[in-house]
């Protein structure tokens, strides 16, 4: 997935040439082209993932919501000399949590219904402790599906309904040292969410590492025109093209 210098659009389009097969125990969810396609035929456009996030060293560099690096890179070269909180401020970080940049208050704005619920999560951590990509990637995840719960949010495609809950997650077919390692990230996450997990009914450990392991079958790197990478995200439609689970 490559994230441009402007915006990332806000429209989705599936074209006509291809359709969403219906599910099966073999192969899962899966889409199938209608006619022949010649190469480079663009089949699918997916504005924003279901979650993302940046790259631990991108952090003060990339945008949160559209991932631009070059407006949030001039603020910051042009901030360097003055205090801390005048940086933090022209470099468009969250004022509240401190941990979330953006290229400008456009997208700050955007992202807000989503970022407001970890806001307050995150800015509750002690300063010292470290939030990875790949925690915060999952927990958005956590966040988002108590958001579509909370709300009645329908994440619907096709026949299929909730798309998330179709992604593979091959638990068992993650080594035994990966899946420990999820166990641990699975408690920071408990950690992070404190009292806000008795909300989450049904969230557990075992549901927890579930998550890390779907996001580690299915989230695609972000890169620039350079094709540097800038962060991960979760595309719901576009993982129906990642990858044969055979």
């Amino acid at each position: 997935i490559t994230a441009g210098d402007a915006k990332i659009r806000s429209t989705e389009k599936m074209h006509e040439f291809i359709e969403l097969s219906k599910y099966d125990d073999e192969r899962g969810r899966y889409i199938r082209a209608t006619r022949d396609l010649p190469r480079g035929t663009l089949v699918l456009e997916e504005a924003r993932p279901y979650v993302s996030s940046v790259r631990d060293h991108r952090k003060q560099s990339a945008c949160s919501y559209c991932f631009s690096q070059a407006n949030v890179a001039k603020n910051a070269a042009s901030s360097a000399s003055t205090s801390t909180t005048d940086a933090a401020a022209s470099c468009m970080r969250c004022a509240r949590c401190r941990r979330v940049y953006y290229c400008g208050r456009d997208c700050q704005v955007a992202d807000w219904p989503r970022h407001k619920a970890e806001c307050n999560l995150l800015a509750g951590l002690d300063a010292k402790k470290g939030v990875t990509e790949t925690l915060m990637l999952v927990l958005r995840v956590l966040l988002q599906r108590q958001r579509e719960q909370l709300e009645h949010i329908p994440y619907v495609f096709g026949e299929h309904g909730d798309d998330f809950e179709q992604l593979e997650a091959h638990v068992d077919k993650h080594s035994e040292e990966t899946r420990a390692k999820y166990c641990q990230m699975a408690i920071m996450e408990f950690d992070i969410l404190k009292e806000q997990r008795e909300q989450m009914v049904s969230l557990d450990v075992d549901m927890c590492v579930k998550y890390f392991c779907q996001a580690g079958c299915n989230a695609f790197t972000i890169s620039d025109s350079d094709m540097n990478s800038i962060g991960s995200g979760m595309y719901l439609k576009t993982a129906l093209f990642n990858h044969s689970c055979r």
